[in-house]
C-alpha cells in the first residue's frame, strides 16, 4: 500500500472527457487539453521496471524493444456513442449499489489519483490503465470488457487486469507494426470491496470481493495490479495512442543476457559480474474483447 500526494491544480481526465461529449461545436481546444493531460498521466506514472511479461512479448517480431525510455502521445479519442451510454449506465448502477453499502474506501491510493480527483474514494473508484491492441480497443470501447476472452492462466485467474503505471500497461499495448502506434485505454474503475494480496502466488480459487489489489510491487519489486472480477465495474473512457520515445539500452553482454534468459535490466549499471535475480512475474494477461 502506498500513498501519493495530490495537486489541486491538475486537470481531471474524466471531467474533460465529459466536457468533450457535451460540447456542441468546436472541440479542438478541449481535445488539445485532454491530449496534454494524457501525456502527463503517461509520464507521471512511468516506472523504470521490467517483468517477464515484457520478456515474453519481446519474442514477437514487432516488439523487440526493451522497457521504453518514455512515451509520446500522438492522439486521443473520447469514447462516445450508444455503446458508451450503455456501458456508463451499467457502471453508474454498480456505483450506486456500492455507495449504498459499507465499504472500506479510500484505503488504497493509486498513481493516477492526481488526474482523477472527482472520483468517489469511499467506494475505491479509480482511474486505471489498460494496454491492448488496436483491434481489441475498438471492441472494448463499443461493447465493454468481455470476461469470456480472459485467460484462466493469469496470476489471479480469469478477470480484467488493470494497471496504475503506464509502464505496466505498455507491456500489453501491441503495435500494428514495429515502431508503430500503441493503445492504452484510460478507464473508470469501481474497486468496491478490495482484497489486498501480497503473496507472489495468490490463490486463483479465492474470489472474495469485487477487486484484488495484487501488490507485486511489494512481493516482487515490479508493479501493483488491479484485478477486477465484474465487467460492469470497468468503463472505458479515453483511447490514448502513443509511441515509445526510445528504449533503455544495456551494454552488449547484459543485453544478450536479457534476450537469452529474460533477465531484468539496469540501464545505467556496469556490466554485471554475475546475472541478477529474475523478477518472477507470471504473465497477467488482460481481458480483451
Amino acid at each position: 500500500m502506498s500513498a501519493h500526494s495530490t495537486r489541486a491544480d491538475q486537470a481531471d481526465v474524466f471531467t474533460l472527457c465529459d466536457a468533450v461529449r457535451r460540447a456542441a461545436s468546436d472541440k479542438h481546444a478541449l481535445l488539445d487539453e485532454l491530449m496534454g493531460v494524457a501525456q502527463e498521466v503517461l509520464t507521471g506514472t512511468y516506472l523504470r521496471r521490467w517483468t517477464h511479461d515484457r520478456s515474453f512479448r519481446a519474442l514477437r517480431p514487432a516488439e523487440r524493444e526493451l522497457t521504453p525510455a518514455g512515451f509520446k502521445v500522438s492522439s486521443v479519442a473520447v469514447v462516445t456513442g450508444a455503446g458508451y451510454t450503455g456501458l456508463r449506465k451499467r457502471y453508474d448502477g454498480a456505483l450506486r449499489r456500492r455507495q449504498g453499502v459499507r465499504i472500506r474506501g479510500g484505503e488504497y491510493t493509486v498513481l493516477t489519483q492526481n488526474w482523477s480527483q472527482e472520483l468517489d474514494e469511499s467506494v475505491n473508484e479509480w482511474l486505471l490503465l489498460h494496454g491492448t491492441t488496436e483491434e481489441a480497443a475498438e471492441a472494448i470501447t463499443r461493447h465493454g470488457f468481455n470476461l469470456k476472452c480472459a485467460t484462466p492462466d493469469s496470476v489471479c485467474g480469469k478477470a480484467i487486469y488493470m494497471a496504475e503505471s503506464s509502464t505496466k500497461a505498455d507491456e500489453y499495448a501491441s503495435p500494428v507494426k514495429a515502431g508503430g502506434e500503441r493503445v492504452i485505454i484510460f478507464c473508470r474503475v469501481l474497486g468496491g470491496h478490495v482484497r489486498y494480496v501480497d503473496d507472489p502466488k495468490p490463490d486463483k480459487g479465492e474470489r472474495s470481493g469485487d477487486t484484488v489489489l495484487n501488490d507485486r510491487e511489494k512481493s516482487r519489486g515490479t508493479f501493483r495490479e488491479f484485478v477486477v472480477f465484474q465487467e460492469h465495474h470497468v468503463c472505458p473512457e479515453l483511447i490514448v495512442r502513443y509511441q515509445h520515445t526510445g528504449s533503455l539500452q544495456l551494454r552488449p553482454r547484459m543485453r544478450r543476457a536479457v534476450s537469452e534468459r529474460g533477465l531484468p535490466f539496469r540501464s545505467s549499471a556496469p556490466v554485471a559480474r554475475r546475472l541478477p535475480a529474475v523478477h518472477d512475474d507470471e504473465g497477467s494477461q488482460s481481458s480483451d474483447s
